[in-house]
């Protein structure tokens, strides 16, 4: 399941896509960079991305949850923001 989370307080995203095993991220001046989540694991990242992409990943989860709870619907989240 492709994954996005906008965050509305500074417009940056996160889009997790399992398939690729990869995250993109696009920054507040709209730069777009596309890591692989292996080497994210080996290598680290940015403070800034760690804490989006913790939060994305407790976001996903929550919908996850929501779609199984639902009997497997589609589900729609709406993010409001998060605090840097």
């Amino acid at each position: 399941m492709l994954c996005q989370i906008n965050f509305f307080q500074d417009h940056t995203k996160v889009i997790l896509c399992p398939l690729m095993g990869a995250v993109t991220y696009i920054d507040d001046q709209r730069a777009v960079r596309t890591y692989r989540l292996p080497l994210i694991e080996k290598f680290g990242c940015s403070k800034e991305l760690s804490s989006r992409l913790g939060y994305a990943r407790a976001m996903c989860e929550r919908m996850s949850a929501s779609k199984s709870a639902s009997g497997g619907a589609t589900t729609t989240a709406t993010v409001a923001t998060m605090a840097s």
